[in-house]
């Protein structure tokens, strides 16, 4: 667990505990184990720790590495450049390298070296060898010079001094000094008697207030029973500081005290860092005036005030103790610590400077944090953010006269450079055409139509792709300009005198899109909104469904069924949809496209690979008789097998055919436009199918077509050649198949998974490719 930053993390009270410098690396070298330090404690910068237990009032100085260490006590001083716990290896054995104990750090070297072999050699040197006891004890108070060098297995006692450049090899006694190469003793620090009675003392286990009042440049008998004293009064107790746990396991930091345990700091939400503190991304909303910046913090305990400042002007106080539901709901252990703040102002004219955070104790700077950079929400920023396209019908036409309307005079010229790669950007008086860049867009769009303009909105660049609008990018841009999609719809509907269509369904609705965008009839008639396929949808539908507003916008509704019991969200159900519809929509169910026919050896496949090289869903088919046969026969007597014209009979491909289709004429009863006799009709003639649930564009088009017969409506001038094919994979028709089912049409070769290979493959290939990918072989592995 590495800090990138200096953090100082506080006690309950708001006191500073813990001084952590820059890069310092916690449960180092792949230690698993958790680390507590007590408190307070100095960490510098660049230090790598794998130590269980580090008392309080220790400082640690930079570039320092300490590995296989137990336990280090209180008071103690480390200098910088030290390395303490230096890997040992064998010296007893036929070699001391460490590919025979280490094969972690070889194996991936050596894939044919056999490692279990040597596991019980393994195990007897790692455990069994006193070189490989890997535990270092340092005591307390003991001073640790520059550049010292501490290999394992040694125990520095109490009191003890190593100077400068030593190499421990052995163990150091209590209140010792110690030098050299190796370390030999040079002196003990103070008579035995004295340190007789300081090991017996163990002030440190008082805290410093225990040394108060004490001439502790006088080490003597008087001193010491002057400190008995004390502690015989009972007004001195034993402390028992802050702790601070750091797991490399869950990366997280936890602060204990009191039996209760905080977190400090946690990799999974926003790195809760900088002493508990942390802020997201600012941003500026040209279209409300307001400025937000969210975070939260271990609230007064650590900080009573926090200030906002753009460059040195002062922008306000961020509220606090506003609770963040994330982190409560994720971290109940949180305790106080689950307050937050926000700072949400309405300002105008704001420039969309970085921000500087300070964070404030009775008046003084706890912790500053600067630079925040803010995210501005205006016209501009938008269509820079987004992926804008300027290859639509809905708005002008490419080289038209066009000018830009912009209340941003910084950035007119940005704006202006946005539109030139496509538009003739000319002088207001002179255009016909106008780009309303404004945060009052509304007003401006009103302004120019009184003008005799054509004016219209710079966010239908940001939803429009081609004919379609994008459902994602529409809800986006509605959230930022804080308009409800159903009115931006209604705009759009108003503005072009047009209806809205909306294909809801699986995989084949993204060709069905196309299909559809490809008539210019329709495309005369309707807009198109293009929304992913059920099983790709994310986000707040998920749980809250699809708001009301928007399908109230929706003229028609093609929707394949599906149920409530959707493995996806009971909110993405059909019957949700249909119930929250308004009652002008055209609705027209239609079936999921489905034939089995070409594919009778396909069935579910138990191994889906997830292929991380190939960025790819994991692969859903399953071929039974590949599955039958991989442990018995290579991938050619595989291949030989199912590539025999006789392995499936005639009678055998003729009614799983038949099957198929009659459980879509099944489906179809509950639907208003069928399809099933065209797959009848066509499928020996056509090839109609690339796998079960993936039908070719031929059979869509036909889908497509009889939908808007349905509304009246000729759909004959779809391009098929402009449309999606959903043909990414391809399953194998078997020749058998061909031959059972007398298919009149020539494949050999198939694309049976398009992101491994670009060129289709045959019947050796793809059951090799199978093996390789799908076998319950490489899923063991």
């Amino acid at each position: 667990m590495r800090l990138n930053d200096t953090n100082i993390f506080f006690d309950k009270t708001g006191q500073p505990i813990m001084n952590i410098g820059r890069n310092a690396e916690f449960c180092a070298f792949g230690s698993t184990r958790d680390m507590f330090i007590e408190a307070p404690a100095i960490i510098a910068a660049d230090v790598k720790l794998d130590v269980g237990y580090i008392g309080a009032f220790t400082a640690i100085n930079p570039n320092t590495s300490l590995r296989f260490v137990e336990s280090i006590g209180r008071f103690c001083s480390i200098a910088p450049e030290c390395r303490i716990g230096l890997p040992v290896h064998p010296i007893n054995t036929f070699s001391h390298s460490d590919i025979f104990y280490a094969e972690n750090r070889w194996k991936y070297l050596m894939n044919s070296f056999e490692y279990d072999e040597f596991e019980i050699n393994k195990r007897k040197i790692l455990n069994e060898s006193e070189d490989f006891d890997v535990k270092i004890t340092i005591g307390n108070d003991v001073w640790i010079g520059q550049g010292v060098k501490i290999i394992n297995n040694v125990t520095i006692g109490d009191g003890a001094v190593i100077g400068a450049g030593a190499v421990v090899t052995k163990d150091v006694e209590p209140y010792t000094i110690v030098g050299g190469v190796p370390a030999k003793v040079i002196r003990k620090r103070f008579s035995d008697d004295i340190i007789e009675k300081l090991l017996e003392l163990k002030w440190w286990e008082y805290g410093p207030d225990i040394l108060q009042g004490i001439d502790i440049t006088s080490v003597t008998h008087e001193q010491i029973d002057k400190i008995k004293e004390k502690i015989a009064s009972g007004k001195f107790s034993k402390i028992n500081p802050v702790k601070c746990k750091f797991s490399n396991r869950t990366q997280k930091i936890y602060r204990i005290e009191e039996d209760n345990t905080y977190v400090l700091y946690d990799d999974n939400i926003n790195e809760i860092k900088k002493g508990g503190i942390s802020g997201e991304r600012a941003q500026y909303n040209a279209f409300t005036g307001q400025l937000s910046l969210y975070g939260w913090f271990l609230p007064s305990c650590a900080y009573d005030e926090i200030k906002i400042y753009e460059g040195s002007k002062y922008l306000g106080n961020a509220d606090i103790h506003c609770l963040r539901k994330d982190v409560a709901e994720n971290f109940k252990e949180f305790g106080d610590a689950r307050s937050g703040w926000k700072f949400n102002k309405i300002l105008k004219n704001y420039s969309g400077s970085d921000l500087t955070l300070c964070c404030m104790k009775k008046g003084k700077i706890i912790h500053k944090i600067n630079k925040i950079s803010c995210r501005c929400v205006n016209p501009v920023n938008l269509l820079n953010e987004y992926s804008v396209s300027f290859n639509s019908s809905l708005i002008f036409n490419k080289n038209e006269n066009i000018c830009i309307v912009t209340d941003n005079l910084n950035s007119e010229n940005d704006t202006k450079n946005c539109f030139k790669s496509n538009y003739n950007v000319v002088d207001k008086k002179t255009a016909q055409k106008a780009v309303i860049c404004t945060a009052d867009w509304k007003n401006d769009i009103i302004r120019c139509e009184k003008e005799g303009k054509e004016a219209l909105p710079f966010w239908l660049w940001l939803v429009c792709d081609k004919n379609m609008i994008n459902y994602n990018k529409l809800k986006s841009v509605c959230a930022e300009m804080h308009i409800e999609t159903g009115e931006m719809l209604c705009r759009i509907k108003k503005r072009y005198k047009k209806e809205i269509v909306l294909v809801y369904a699986n995989c084949q609705n993204i060709s069905i899109n196309t299909l559809i965008t490809s008539s210019n009839t329709l495309m005369q008639k309707y807009i198109l909104i293009d929304m992913l396929p059920v099983q790709d949808i994310k986000g707040d539908e998920l749980k809250s469904g699809f708001k009301k507003d928007f399908l109230n916008a929706i003229d028609l509704f093609i929707y394949q069924n599906v149920s409530v019991n959707n493995r996806f969200s009971p909110k993405l159900a059909t019957s949700e949809i249909l119930k929250n519809i308004d009652k002008h929509t055209k609705t027209i169910c239609i079936p999921n496209v489905y034939f089995t026919g070409y594919f009778p050896q396909v069935c579910a496949n138990p191994y889906n690979p997830f292929i991380k090289e190939y960025n790819n869903t994991p692969f859903p088919y399953g071929d039974i008789n590949i599955q039958n046969m991989e442990e018995k026969y290579s991938a050619k007597e595989i291949a030989d097998v199912i590539g025999a014209e006789d392995f499936y009979s005639e009678e055998d491909c003729i009614k799983n055919a038949e099957e198929s289709l009659n459980e879509l004429i099944e489906r179809e009863k509950l639907c208003d436009v069928k399809i099933s006799d065209y797959i009848r009709d066509n499928y020996k003639k056509q090839y109609l199918f690339f796998t079960s649930n993936h039908p070719a564009n031929i059979v869509l088009e036909e889908l497509v077509k009889r939908v808007f017969k349905t509304v009246g409506i000729s759909a004959d001038d779809i391009d098929t050649g402009k449309a999606w094919e959903n043909s990414g994979r391809e399953i194998f028709i078997y020749p058998s198949v061909k031959k059972g089912l007398n298919l009149e049409f020539e494949k050999e070769k198939f694309c049976w998974w398009n992101v491994l290979k670009a060129e289709p493959s045959d019947i050796y290939e793809y059951v090799s490719d199978y093996l390789k990918y799908c076998s319950k072989s490489k899923y063991e592995e």
